[in-house]
């Protein structure tokens, strides 16, 4: 297995380590009507429909977000007017999912699916290639990164877990299978020592960082399509959410379901932790985007967006969220 390094990967560990308390730190509650609907230039590039939107990040201040669609193509914007930065197309260009690593100015894009996908770096604000990685096994959401780790992990072709050291580009694990299919979504917990993965084979399940050991959380009644968990190390809630809608929510510490919650439109597309709010969820529907109490299982507000939702993000400091869609637009909410 050949694997190329990223040039950025030599990082002094001081700074790297020293940056990350200001996003693990626990903050005041988000309330759910926090945010303004704010499209920019529905004309404007970043909003060309190019395809349907497949993976939408943000940069770490949130002045930049890159989208990747189904037009064979990945671009970078500015989110203050949505003007392009810069943008690669071409065949081999289908980014499934996009992740920002932080603090360094690398932007990791899954391209392609199956036996030709790899996963490639750019630098965020120029897109110079920064090397990259095979193989990569397809699907949105299954491509990760930890912080405190300084580590990223990937799903392979048949479906293998992947965990590569960042600050000196050694391989943590590699080739170690749970899953009969790829799996769509790939997740860490919030101190680093579980990384959760839901595939269409409807298994959900939780690896220890530390040992290796792999461990079965559940077998779902229906493909998973996503999985989220808090970003504060304290948590100890994970929640994995099933194609017809249907959310179950784990308790990490014992791996058993402690309750579920059911979408109302019947369908979820991605889930997301606000970073500010271990207690609220973000789930994107079929077309809603739904702020859940995870506590008291309340939907505290409902956003229609109007047209069927397969990308969501939202920043590091949760002033910004963004989804992605069918049509190819791409839609902000803002903080007020």
């Amino acid at each position: 297995m050949r694997c190329r390094t990223f040039t950025t990967a030599l990082v002094v560990p001081f700074v790297w380590f020293a940056v990350h308390s200001d996003i693990a730190r626990a903050a005041p509650e988000v309330p759910a009507d926090h945010y303004n609907h704010q499209a920019v230039s529905e004309q404007g590039p970043l909003n060309k429909a190019n395809g349907r939107v497949l993976a939408l990040v943000f940069n770490r201040d949130a002045s930049l977000i890159a989208r990747g669609d189904f037009g064979n193509h990945l671009g970078v914007f500015n989110t203050k007017d949505g003007s392009l930065v810069w943008e690669k197309t071409g065949k081999q260009i289908l980014p499934t999912s996009l992740v920002d690593v932080w603090p360094v100015d690398l932007l990791l894009s899954a391209q392609g699916e199956f036996d030709g996908a790899k996963i490639s770096g750019f630098k965020w604000k120029t897109g110079e290639p920064q090397g990259r990685f095979a193989p990569y096994g397809g699907g949105r959401n299954a491509l990760a990164f930890h912080s405190i780790l300084a580590e990223i992990a990937w799903v392979g072709a048949q479906g293998e877990l992947y965990r590569f050291y960042i600050l000196n580009s050694k391989f943590r694990a590699k080739g170690v299978r749970q899953h009969d299919r790829s799996p769509y979504g790939l997740t860490y917990s919030g101190s680093g020592d579980v990384l959760y993965s839901a595939s269409p084979d409807k298994k959900a399940v939780a690896w220890n960082t530390k040992t290796g050991e792999a461990k079965l959380l559940f077998t779902a009644n229906r493909p998973l399509i996503d999985v989220a968990a808090p970003r504060q190390p304290d948590s100890n809630r994970v929640v994995f959410g099933e194609n017809r809608g249907l959310l179950t929510v784990i308790d990490s510490e014992s791996g058993k379901a402690i309750n579920t919650l059911q979408v109302p439109d019947e369908s979820v597309s991605n889930l997301s932790f606000h970073p500010k709010n271990s207690d609220l969820m973000i789930v994107a529907g079929k077309t809603h985007l739904y702020f859940w109490q995870l506590s008291t299982g309340k939907i505290l507000r409902t956003i229609d967006t109007g047209d069927r939702i397969f990308a969501l993000a939202i920043s590091q400091d949760g002033t910004k969220i963004a989804t992605g869609h069918e049509s190819g637009k791409v839609s902000l909410l803002i903080s007020k």
